[in-house]
């Protein structure tokens, strides 16, 4: 499994941990899965139904999608302005901000 790295932002897939600077960001299964997700697939806006269905697999409120949002961007520090939302649309990771 190769590992994603976006400049000091690195997802460990192997060990399921993400660390900033080396050091590591603690994430919930579903804000690993999620952020996982969005780095593998950037720049490109996902709703939050293809989130919940396609990427959690779970049938939870769509506005869970927010609260992990929420919770993300305070945990991805310097790299939290990456972690977009488009109203209306959805959410994304954008490479370059």
């Amino acid at each position: 499994m190769e590992d994603l790295v976006y400049k000091t932002l690195v997802i460990d897939k192997g060990n399921k941990l993400c660390t900033i600077d080396g050091q590591e960001v603690p994430l919930t299964k579903k804000e690993y899965t999620f952020l996982t997700f969005l780095i593998s697939n950037p720049n490109h806006i996902y709703s939050r139904e293809e989130l919940l269905k396609d990427v959690l697999k779970v049938s939870n409120s769509i506005r869970s999608i927010d609260t992990s949002v929420s919770r993300l961007r305070k945990k991805l520090g310097p790299y939290a302005a990456n972690l977009v939302t488009r109203m209306g649309f959805g959410y994304g990771f954008e490479m370059e901000r």
